[in-house]
């Protein structure tokens, strides 16, 4: 490369060191090709990448003791094709959640991503997680479909009025 040509972004010590923390293998040959450090830096840098990176594969994973799910706001009775949200508490606080399994009852309610999505079908659900072998509390929910049983109450007054109407005409009639 000659002098009088610009030197790309990756090219500067600014954005070797920025490639060394976020693409270190890129940033590693970046730093041997157009770095301007001496080669003692270059060979600690190296050296440390390689420690930092061999520890982090040796580094234990923190075991899940216990899992507890609860329902914030919980309720008797959930709409049908509602999202409900559900706290998982994970004890340790440092062990590794990301292998959390999400279990259901029925496949007509989903449960992931701390939510349960109560789908279209009424019953009763039961929900909870599961990590290295260890399980939580089962959440059992309650799903109904409030529109319909909202309807049909109303109908069931409406009817129940015309009888009575029907009754007190009759009466009427009668005397």
């Amino acid at each position: 490369m000659s002098e009088a040509e610009p030197q790309k972004w990756y090219q500067k010590t600014f954005g070797i060191i920025l490639l060394l923390i976020f693409f270190f293998p890129i940033g590693l040959y970046l730093m041997w090709r157009y770095g301007k450090w001496n080669k003692t830096v270059k060979i600690v840098v190296t050296a440390a990448l390689v420690i930092i990176g061999i520890g982090s594969l040796f580094t234990p994973k923190v075991k899940v003791d216990s899992i507890a799910l609860s329902i914030p706001d919980v309720q008797e009775e959930y709409d049908i094709n509602t999202n409900i949200p559900v706290d998982i508490v994970i004890t340790p606080e440092d062990a590794t959640s990301k292998d959390l399994e999400y279990f259901t009852s029925d496949e007509s309610v989903t449960f992931k991503n701390s939510e349960i999505e109560t789908g279209s079908e009424e019953g009763s659900y039961e929900v909870y997680v599961q990590a290295d072998g260890v399980q939580s509390n089962v959440i059992t929910i309650n799903i109904v479909d409030i529109a319909a049983r909202e309807k049909a109450e109303k109908e069931a007054e409406e009817k129940r009025l015309a009888e009575e109407q029907a009754a007190k005409s009759e009466r009427s009639r009668v005397r």
